[in-house]
Parts: C-alpha cells; structure tokens; sequence
C-alpha cells in the first residue's frame, strides 16, 4: 500500500445533536495532478462518503459520515490556501441566519461569485456543491446545505466586498 502524505488541518466540526468537536481532517498534501495541497473545500465536496476526523487526543479516530456534518469551521487564522483551490472567487456577500434541521442558528455572511450580476444568491445556492462557504464571527465554516432547513435573509440586498481576490470584505457582525 502506498504511503499518502496528508496535511493535518485544526477544524472545529457540528454534527446534529452533538456539540461542536475540535480536530483534525486530513488533507492530501500533494494533488495528484497539480503541485498543491487538497483544500478543505475540495475535502468537503469530494464525491467520498466518510472523512477520517482525529480529535484533539492523538488515538481519537473516528470515520465521519459526510452526508451528517452539519458544518466545518476554521478559525479567522486558517490559511487560505488551505480552504479554497486556486481560482476560487468571491464578490459579493449577503448577511443570513442560517437555522439548521436540529434547530441550531448560526448568524453568517453567505459569500459568492457574483460575476455575472444576473446570479442572485438563490441561484449560487441551487447551483453549488454540497458544502458552501460562509463567514461567521468565529470563522469561515464550510455549511453542508443538506442540513440547512432554513435560510433567512438579513440585508436588503447582496453587498460587493472590499478585496474580492481574498475572500474578505464585509464583517458578518456590522453592517457596512
């Protein structure tokens, strides 16, 4: 069996019923085809069904059903190049509360490419993958939509960011 250098990433995880957990996923460090490690977005989106997650104690292992993640966080000092692939655009935001299938509520600002100005944010979340991305007050957590019953819209309006090529802008605590 060949060996498969990975990437420990410190994440905090949701499941429904259980309290946030902190850990590690594993990333691969080397992409098969490009000379770049996997992303934590690429990770949570991957056609695979469970991802090894390792507590905080080093012999906590457990296998992750992915469908039953209900988000993924990474503190606001997670590196970048270790959430979204290369390429990954972010123009605009629309501050959401987000209220999960076990009741939980998350207040955050929903961050997508807005491009072409006719893609409204309804048609960003019909078109994505399983997971997207979105900023709370304690970091950038990857939501698994399938575990969203509901999302209330909180501004008027979607707002441009300040620095689109970073994925950073707007505060989801402030209004702008």
């Amino acid at each position: 069996m060949d060996y498969v250098e990975k990437v420990r990433l410190p994440v905090r995880l949701a499941q429904p019923g259980l309290p946030p957990t902190d850990g590690f996923l594993m990333l691969v460090a080397r992409m098969e085809h490009e000379q770049r490690p996997e992303t934590l977005m690429e990770l949570v989106n991957a056609p695979r069904i469970v991802l090894p997650f390792i507590g905080t104690n080093e012999h906590d292992v457990a296998l992750l059903v992915r469908a039953n993640i209900d988000w993924v966080a990474v503190g606001r000092d997670g590196r970048r190049d270790l959430l979204f692939p290369p390429g990954h655009r972010v123009t605009h935001g629309q501050r959401m509360q987000l209220s999960f299938t076990n009741e939980d509520r998350i207040e955050a600002l929903v961050q997508w490419d807005r491009t072409d100005p006719r893609v409204r944010l309804s048609d960003f979340l019909n078109a994505c993958a399983d997971f997207f991305p979105v900023v709370a007050s304690f970091g950038t957590l990857f939501v698994n939509r399938q575990r969203v019953r509901q999302m209330r819209i909180a501004d008027e309006a979607p707002q441009p960011l300040h620095d689109p090529a970073q994925g950073a802008g707007l505060d989801p605590g402030r209004r702008p």
